[in-house]
Parts: C-alpha cells; sequence; structure tokens
C-alpha cells in the first residue's frame, strides 16, 4: 500500500508563501522602505563642494558618536547590529500571515516607529549638550563645561543648518506610513483580513 507523505514546507517555502498573501500595495511599500534605508542617503551633510551621505542603518553611529556624521570614527558592528534590527522591523509585516493572533496586525507599523524613535534619538542627542557636567565639580569645571557646551551649539548651529534630510528618508518615511496604514486599514476590514 502507497502511504501519502505530507511534505512541510521550508522556512524559506513559508517565507515565500507570506509575501505571496501580503498583498503587492504591502509588498511595493515594504520595497520602498528597503530602498530608503538601505541604498540611499537617509541624512545628508554639505558642507561646501564636500557631501556626506548617511544611510538609516548607519545611523546608530550617529547616536553612539555624533562626530561619525562627518564620516570620523567606525562604528561598523554597532551598524551592523542596528542594520539587522532594521531587517527584523522590515519583515515584521510578514508575521500576520504566519500567526492568527488578533493584535499581530501592529507588526505593519514596525518599520515606522522604528524611524520616528530612531529620529527622535537623533535629534535628543543633536540638541543636548555633548559635555555633561559631572555632579561633583567645582564651579570652574561647571563653567568649563558650559562654555564647550556654547560654543560646540553655537558652532553646531552653522552644521544644522548643512544637514538635510536624503531621499532615503523621504522614502522611507512614505513607505513606512503606506505600510502602517496597510496594515491598519486591513485589519479593519473582516473580509480581506479572514
Amino acid at each position: 500500500m502507497i502511504q501519502a507523505i505530507e511534505a512541510r514546507p521550508t522556512a524559506l517555502g513559508r517565507l515565500a508563501l507570506a509575501v505571496g498573501q501580503l498583498g503587492m500595495f504591502a509588498m511595493l511599500s515594504m520595497l520602498v522602505v528597503l530602498i530608503g534605508w538601505f541604498f540611499t542617503d537617509t541624512l545628508v551633510l554639505t558642507l561646501g563642494p564636500v557631501r556626506h551621505g548617511l544611510r538609516f542603518f548607519e545611523i546608530a553611529s550617529v547616536i553612539d558618536n555624533p562626530a561619525s556624521l562627518f564620516g570620523v570614527g567606525d562604528s561598523s558592528p554597532l551598524n551592523l547590529i542596528f542594520g539587522a534590527l532594521c531587517l527584523l522591523c522590515l519583515l515584521a509585516p510578514l508575521l500576520p500571515q504566519w500567526t492568527s493572533k488578533r493584535g499581530v496586525w501592529v507588526a505593519h507599523w514596525a518599520p515606522l516607529i522604528l524611524l520616528l524613535v530612531a529620529g527622535g534619538i537623533v535629534y535628543y542627542k543633536a540638541s543636548s549638550a555633548l559635555f555633561p557636567e559631572p555632579a561633583n565639580a567645582d564651579v570652574i569645571t561647571k563653567d568649563l563645561m558650559r562654555l564647550a557646551n556654547d560654543v560646540i551649539h553655537r558652532g553646531g548651529g552653522l552644521v544644522v543648518q548643512r544637514i538635510s534630510i536624503g531621499p532615503g528618508g523621504y522614502l522611507a518615511l512614505l513607505g513606512s506610513i503606506a505600510l502602517a496604514l496597510h496594515g491598519t486599514l486591513r485589519n479593519r476590514d473582516p473580509v480581506r483580513s479572514a
């Protein structure tokens, strides 16, 4: 007697099935975010003829060391970890295709949340004191720290005017908003989400 063998799909097969069930709009939105995060500049620093671009997955190095915006320093391990986090957030919208739990549709918001949180942290780091005052410092040390921060922020004002959002920032923002709205609207429509 011949027995039927049940073939279980491989992880790659399940991924392909999940991508197929996601829909063309969501796949296009994910592609736009991928291009914005990994292949085009998110921040652009222009000082005269010198133009330095920074991709989104390199933002962690700016958070760790703001001088890396100028191309100074190496944070490749940090960029590798943050790049992996970016990929996980980008693949998060596939999660609802693997499970039937109700709240998993929120995974469509993961790229937008990561983009906004990273942008907020970069803004906070850029506007905060670069030289924090030690808690037990004397008056002269505190005054010197304040002076150093004032000099940096006044000179930094010129630099900040030269920093702009690159095409990757706009692409990632548009793609992640579209993905979040798609996930939300798809969840609200019981016929499509079933």
